[in-house]
């Protein structure tokens, strides 16, 4: 048992778009969050869909150690980093580190730093959001060693789930 357990502030759940013609594409629909909204993990369409696209960069090779899938918005966003503003529809790049599990992963938020973590299957992805936590390759290795919950603490109390009994 871990002594120390990380909560994240968000989690994000989403389901992939199946086209009419039953194929998918890079779009993954959002379905609902809990904690604090990121608006970093969505944009809204012009029909009023909320969604991200997640996959290989398009038209991009990416550079040797740079993340080859991503998590990107339908529109340039203006960011700041490191004293400099650019404009980017990435939100985070996205590794996958571990070939025994493929659907898992991480990834920093490029607008302000926050790490996720990433679980994906067949149709739908669930993102969680660590707020001011910058190396993401080690909350990425403690999730996998149990010190991470897939829950948002509220109201400041956490419980652990495996201790609690009702008779």
């Amino acid at each position: 048992m871990n002594d120390f357990i990380l909560y994240p502030i968000s989690i994000y759940y989403y389901k992939q778009n199946i086209k009419k013609d039953g194929s998918t594409g890079y779009r993954w629909d959002y379905l609902r969050h809990d904690g604090k909204e990121q608006p970093d993990l969505f944009f809204t369409s012009k029909k009023g869909i909320k969604s991200i696209y997640f996959g290989k960069q398009i038209n991009k090779e990416p550079r040797p150690g740079a993340p080859e899938l991503c998590l990107w918005w339908n529109e340039k966003r203006a960011l700041e980093k490191n004293g400099k503003t650019f404009k980017t529809n990435n939100a985070t790049g996205v590794f996958i580190p571990d070939i025994k599990k493929p659907g898992y992963g991480h990834g920093q938020i490029n607008n302000n730093r926050d790490s996720v973590l990433i679980h994906i299957n067949e149709s739908n992805m669930m993102i969680m959001v660590f707020e001011k936590i910058s190396n993401a390759e080690q909350l990425f290795r403690q999730w996998m060693t149990g010190a991470v919950r897939e829950s948002v603490a509220y109201n400041n109390v956490m419980l652990d789930t495996e201790s609690v009994h009702i008779d």
